[in-house]
């Protein structure tokens, strides 16, 4: 079963990294391993780096090219419809809509509110986004993604025990549109409850790449990141999230994509003297990275990041 979810998993990530022009490697063979899950500073080989083509035979590699996240060229504000009305109870996930300015149309999303919000007191926001393999079937779900799964049980389990600390808003989104994603963000900011200081972005496989578009564009937006199994990197942007507290997580025998996005922005990042970085990475995950990162205190590692600690690029 999971070797046919990887298959589909492979093809879709590359398509949607085709599509997109996002710039890691889609493997199609396994990386080299490490063995424990540690932090490492050696620069990727070139037997870390695979081919990003579907075809391309197991061990053999080939350099890609990673493109540049870029920003709306527009110099004139963006004029919003009204934000559509909201639906269900707080304490669920409820499918929303958010307006879409790349294609002038809304997109879809899955919002948990915190479930009875005092007034006055402002509420953390987790973004989590999915992998490319379950694209759509987002929607068939009754309230989660399967790679957000872990991480939204274990939030689940704290906000119960410690509501006062855990509880938040959790946003869910269908796609990729980082445009979007900030939209919900500033409407979440603007029109409820949320707090501007706490918000956290995480995602696996092409949901980790856009996690590290996302901060790459919105470099002040977010209080930290913890992209799983896929990292993208703009050296024309990367002076904004040198001092963003960023987890990466990657296993070295991943098959759909490669190690070496993640090594790869660690190290870039480390280079230019970010000391706020982490890197963990395991072995025997394969693509499932998330099973891993999500059981362990990341969570409560998140949750303790405040945008106020951070020294803020001027931008």
């Amino acid at each position: 079963m999971k070797k046919t979810f990887t298959a589909m998993l492979a093809v879709c990530v590359a398509l949607a990294l085709a599509l997109t022009g996002c710039g890691s490697a889609v493997q199609t063979a396994a990386g080299d391993s490490t063995g424990a899950s540690t932090a490492i500073e050696t620069p990727a080989t070139a037997a870390d780096t695979t081919a990003a083509a579907t075809g391309t035979s197991a061990g053999t590699s080939a350099a890609t090219t990673t493109a540049q996240p870029t920003a709306a060229t527009t110099t004139e504000p963006i004029v919003y419809p009204p934000y559509p009305a909201q639906q269900g109870a707080p304490g669920s996930y409820t499918p929303q809509n958010f307006f879409n300015p790349i294609n002038d149309g809304y997109n879809e999303y899955k919002l948990h509110r915190p479930a009875a919000p005092q007034a006055g007191k402002k509420y953390p926001v987790l973004i989590c986004l999915h992998g490319a393999g379950e694209g759509g079937n987002v929607r068939a779900y009754p309230n989660v993604s399967l790679t957000s799964s872990i991480i939204l049980d274990n939030l689940r389990n704290k906000i119960n025990s410690d509501p006062a600390a855990y509880e938040s808003y959790v946003v869910l989104p269908i796609d990729y549109n980082i445009y979007g994603i900030k939209d919900i963000v500033d409407r979440l900011i603007s029109q409820e409850q949320a707090d501007p200081d706490r918000i956290y972005i995480t995602g696996c496989s092409l949901g980790g790449i856009t996690t590290c578009d996302f901060i790459l564009v919105y470099p002040t937006v977010p209080a930290c990141a913890v992209p799983v199994c896929g990292c993208d990197y703009s050296p024309r942007r990367a002076s904004g999230i040198l001092d963003l507290p960023i987890r990466v997580y990657h296993s070295a025998d991943d098959p759909v994509v490669s190690v070496s996005s993640s090594r790869d922005f660690y190290n870039k990042l480390k280079a230019l003297g970010d000391t706020h970085i982490e890197y963990f990475e395991t072995n025997g995950y394969g693509h499932y990275c998330w099973e891993y990162a999500y059981n362990t205190d990341v969570l409560e590692w998140m949750y303790k990041q405040n945008r106020q600690t951070r020294t803020l690029p001027s931008q």
